[in-house]
């Protein structure tokens, strides 16, 4: 096992005298007695209960974390679940990249104890609530379950509250929108696409009714204030980000709802999910939403249901891999504005192009700007599309 995992197992102390320092850096004479306050004080710098925690390690952390999300690997299981694997190397370069933005010394070959705090805190930064990290010789590996498309959501992206026309506020675990140019909706606002919000239950209820009544108010989706975007050893450059508007679909039966029938394990609160009906139910023909967790992979199962349903070509199941990477390199899968999950979608109206996409799949070739002639069968005023060039 790489040592610098060896903290790990105390990974949510080290967590709590992290955000401790952070929040409350003015602690008690007994609360600085905790040996793990002292050590994570010690591993960031923090040397004096009268000084606040070094605002250069705290803002250098975000990006850090940030960047190792990016470097987490992740691969599909046969029953749809994630399996996803961060390796020593990129824990060292983002030590690296922490000890050159705080000067506090160059990293040295074998890791230090404090190395091993910041590498416990920085990984439970990163963890999920029902996926924990388990240590192999020289990396950590976690499983996420294919059954909760906002899976992977990591202790460091907190709840945001939402506003509701009621006047009340609800707490968001994640949401997508539909920019209006895909749906008919005669507004420019963007259409909500899915919606998790977590609390009592008379609280999710309220939200429920306050989003799907009979009127279509704008609400405002809450977002991070400040988005850390960068690759190990680059600049750290952050961007405002606005708060989203949106707004129910147009017509009826357009939605979804999911609720959980027993309390979450920790906290025992209710969870309402609201989804687009085009995620579970697409209509023949029609464009439809995708949604998986923040590792982007797709859920097989239901990304075939949509297919089946939604596009009226010949298919089969062990394409979906080749059909989802080459519906994204060409146009046919596009990623939508999201927070805490992320979301696609489909145009499974664009036949021919898909058509195109199934021939190269078939023939092992690339995808060809040639025309394919699509014949309609059994509806006689429907004439043939006109293949394109």
């Amino acid at each position: 096992m790489s040592s610098l995992f060896a903290l790990l197992p105390e990974a949510a102390r080290f967590w709590h005298a992290f955000t401790r320092l952070r929040r409350f850096p003015l602690l008690s004479e007994e609360e600085w007695d905790d040996p793990f306050i002292t050590a994570v004080a010690a591993a960031t710098s923090t040397h004096s209960p009268h000084h606040l925690m070094s605002q250069a390690v705290f803002v250098g952390m975000l990006p850090v974390v940030e960047a190792m999300q990016a470097a987490i690997t992740s691969h599909r299981n046969e029953d749809n679940s994630i399996t996803q694997t961060l390796s020593a190397d990129a824990m060292k370069q983002a030590l690296i990249t922490m000890h050159q933005r705080s000067r506090s010394g160059l990293f040295s070959t074998e890791p230090t104890a404090h190395d091993q705090i910041l590498t416990a805190i920085m990984l439970h930064g990163l963890a999920c609530p029902d996926a924990p990290w388990v240590v192999a010789d020289d990396h950590v590996t976690r499983t996420l379950a294919a059954t909760n498309p906002f899976r992977g959501r990591p202790h460091t992206l907190h709840h945001r509250m939402l506003d509701l026309p009621s006047k009340e506020t609800v707490p968001v675990v994640a949401w997508c929108v539909l920019p209006p140019n895909l749906l008919p909706t005669g507004s420019d606002i963007p259409t909500i696409g899915a919606l998790t919000v977590v609390g009592s239950s008379a609280k999710c209820a309220a939200a429920w009714a306050s989003i799907l009544d009979g009127s279509r108010h704008a609400i405002t989706l809450p977002q991070q204030p400040l988005v850390p975007t960068m690759a190990l050893g680059e600049p750290m450059p952050y961007y405002q980000v606005g708060k989203q508007l949106a707004q129910k679909a147009s017509g009826t039966q357009q939605y979804r709802t999911l609720r959980n029938e027993m309390p979450l394990p920790s906290s025992r609160l209710a969870t309402t999910t609201i989804l687009h009906r085009s995620v579970l139910t697409p209509h023949a023909g029609e464009d439809c939403l995708h949604l998986t967790g923040m590792d982007g992979i797709p859920n097989h199962a239901i990304l075939w249901a949509q297919l089946e349903r939604a596009c009226p070509l010949p298919l089969q199941s062990h394409w979906l891999d080749d059909l989802w990477q080459l519906g994204l390199t060409h146009g046919l899968i596009v990623p939508l504005p999201s927070w805490g999950c992320r979301s696609y979608w489909l145009k499974t109206s664009a036949i021919e192009r898909w058509a195109r996409i199934i021939r190269a799949i078939v023939t092992k070739s690339p995808v060809s700007t040639a025309g394919v002639a699509i014949t309609t069968i059994g509806k006689k005023s429907a004439a043939p599309e006109k293949a394109a060039h």
